[in-house]
C-alpha cells in the first residue's frame, strides 16, 4: 500500500464505511475512548450486542446483531522492524501524518489520532494491554500474558452471506461449545491505522464460546462469543447493566466478536 492510498475521508463519502458498535462499548468498558473508533463516527449502539451467558443455551430469535469489520481500511501487517519506525505516540502524531501524506484537518487524521490516544490510555485493574502493529508483537504479547506457547487464535467467520449482516439472528443451540482450557484470554480488536494495528488486552475470568447463528435471510455466521465472568470493575453506567437490571459483579455478560477481531486462548 502506498502512503497516498490511506484515506478514510474517501471511504466515508462512498457510504461503504462499517459500524463499530460492539467494540465501541467494550473499549469504553476498558477505559478506552469510543467516539470515533470506527470509520463511521457517532453510530447508534445496538443493545442486542450484549446478552447473558444462559442465553447461549436457548434459541434467541430476536437477537439483533451486526457483524462487521471494525477497521475497513488497512495495509495489512508489516514486519516488526518496519512497524517500529512509525511511533504510536501522540507526541509524534504530526510525523505520522506527514509520513502518510494525511492532511491534519481531515477525518482520516481525527480517526488516527483517536486510535493513537486509545493505545495510550492506562490499563484497567488486572488488565494487560498492547497495541500490536505486527503479527510478531501480537503473538509475543499473547504467549507472554497467557504464559504458554500452545495457543489457538479464533475469529468470527461468515459462512454464508445472503444480504446485510445487520439483522436478527437465532442461535442453533446444539452448536454452542466452550473452547479453550483456561480462564483468561487475549482479545484483539482491529484499530484503524495506515497498516494493520490491533488493540490487544488480556481479559481474566472469561469463557469463550463458538456458536452457529442463522439470520432472517438465512445468512450463517460461525460466531465467537466472549463471556465476562467478573464485571465488578466495569463502569456502572455500562449499557448491559441497564439492559439486564444487574449491578457490577452480578451475572456473566457476553458479547459476540466482530469479524476482524481475534481471540487467543490456551489450546486444550
Amino acid at each position: 500500500m502506498s502512503k497516498n492510498d490511506f484515506n478514510i475521508d474517501a471511504l466515508m463519502s462512498t457510504g461503504t464505511c462499517s459500524d463499530d458498535k460492539q467494540v465501541l462499548y467494550e473499549k469504553k468498558n476498558y477505559n478506552v475512548k469510543s467516539s470515533h473508533s470506527s470509520a463511521c463516527p457517532n453510530k447508534d449502539i445496538n443493545s442486542g450486542d450484549f446478552f447473558l451467558e444462559k442465553d447461549l443455551q436457548v434459541k434467541q430469535p430476536n437477537m439483533h446483531l451486526h457483524f462487521y469489520r471494525a477497521a475497513p481500511v488497512s495495509g495489512g501487517f508489516i514486519p516488526k522492524s518496519m512497524a517500529h519506525t512509525t511511533p504510536i505516540s501522540s507526541q509524534k502524531f504530526l510525523d505520522v501524518l506527514k509520513r502518510f501524506s494525511i492532511h491534519p484537518n481531515s477525518v482520516t487524521a481525527n480517526v488516527l489520532k483517536e486510535s493513537i490516544e486509545n493505545c495510550e490510555t492506562p490499563n484497567s485493574i488486572n488488565e494487560k494491554r498492547i497495541c500490536a502493529t505486527s503479527l510478531e508483537s501480537m503473538v509475543d504479547f499473547a504467549t507472554s500474558v497467557l504464559e504458554t506457547k500452545n495457543l489457538l487464535p479464533l475469529s468470527t467467520r461468515v459462512v454464508n452471506r445472503n444480504g446485510t449482516l445487520n439483522q436478527r439472528y437465532s442461535i442453533i443451540s446444539s452448536s454452542v461449545k466452550t473452547v479453550g482450557s483456561g480462564s483468561s484470554s487475549v482479545i484483539c480488536h482491529a484499530f484503524i491505522f495506515p497498516y494493520t494495528m490491533f488493540f490487544c488486552h488480556m481479559v481474566p475470568d472469561t469463557k469463550v464460546y463458538t456458536a452457529s447463528l442463522v439470520g432472517e435471510d438465512k445468512s450463517i455466521i460461525e460466531a465467537m462469543a466472549v463471556c465476562h465472568q467478573d464485571t465488578s470493575q466495569w463502569n456502572s453506567q455500562h449499557i448491559a447493566f441497564k439492559l439486564f437490571n444487574v449491578k457490577p459483579g452480578e451475572g456473566s455478560i457476553c458479547h459476540f466478536l466482530a469479524e476482524d477481531s481475534v481471540v487467543w486462548i490456551p489450546e486444550n
